[in-house]
């Protein structure tokens, strides 16, 4: 009887263990990914159940969550290459290019061209003004800049897609992960070098408490693996990233003393943007 009470004692003792080292990998690695995938994405991640009610964690949990925007956008990269397969397969190139495109802007919920729409019109509405600027933000209508932006963003987009799928068959997946990882890397290092423009908004939550070690180790990783993998062109990619992020946020701190959802958005689009046309410089 002894050695079978040892015994259960022993197995419940170790299932304590497995169920807490669960927990912390559920708190610290599932919860925040799962934020980070329903903030960019539109999968319907938040079906797993693995969210907690508390309010003052789920800030904690989005704050967390900065580090693996990476992450999602190769989720985002795999699930857009294999649907590029199947059009490849079925489809001309050019149909193929704007199917995929379109799944693109699907898995996204169009968030990103939103925020660059919003970005547009309130940089050219705003005339300089902080406070108005911020307000036309807001604004729900989209403006003649807005929809420019939009349109211009998408047409250079599928270009160079068709572009790339007639010349580069071999080369896919690195052509549709990298720009999605890349475009996501640069949030985390606008959000923790530049004050947040308003009070409250979407990105409210994200811009007071973030994991500077994580974001700094998960931004050197992705280099790293770019460098490696893609070499020259890898590096070309990287400085384009550098360029437009640098170059926004000069903009961001010039005219709104900080970031916003929508700037964050537009950033996203714009490196996906330049992503696309340094691979099509190189071919």
């Amino acid at each position: 009887m002894a050695i079978c009470s040892k015994e259960l004692c022993t197995g419940s003792t170790a299932m304590n263990v497995l169920k807490q080292a669960y927990l912390r990998v559920e708190q610290s690695f599932l919860q925040p990914l799962i934020y980070a995938l329903m903030l960019l994405t539109t999968l319907p991640v938040h079906k797993l159940g693995l969210l907690p009610q508390d309010v003052d964690y789920n800030a904690k949990a989005v704050s967390s969550s900065l580090h693996f925007y990476p992450l999602v956008g190769l989720i985002l990269g795999l699930i857009l290459w294999a649907l590029c397969l199947l059009w490849l397969h079925l489809f001309p190139v050019p149909v193929a290019a704007g199917l995929a495109l379109l799944c693109w802007i699907l898995l996204t919920g169009a968030l990103h061209l939103d925020g660059l729409a919003d970005s547009a019109d309130a940089w050219l509405g705003g005339l300089g003004s902080k406070e108005r600027t911020l307000r036309i933000m807001k604004d729900p209508n989209a403006g003649p800049a807005g929809v420019c932006a939009i349109v211009l963003c998408i047409l250079l987009k599928y270009i160079a897609l068709n572009a790339l799928f007639a010349a580069e068959s071999n080369a896919l997946p690195a052509l549709l992960i990298w720009p999605l990882i890349l475009s996501r890397s640069t949030i985390p290092l606008i959000i923790i070098s530049t004050p947040y423009a308003r009070k409250n908004g979407i990105a409210s939550p994200i811009s007071t408490r973030y994991n500077m070690q994580a974001i700094i180790l998960s931004s050197l990783l992705c280099t790293a693996l770019l460098v490696l993998t893609l070499q020259a062109i890898g590096a070309a990619l990287l400085v384009g990233c550098l360029m437009v992020t640098i170059g926004l946020r000069i903009a961001m701190l010039k005219r709104l003393s900080g970031y916003t959802g929508d700037t964050l958005g537009a950033t996203i689009e714009l490196c996906e943007l330049s992503c696309l046309l340094v691979f099509c410089a190189n071919l």
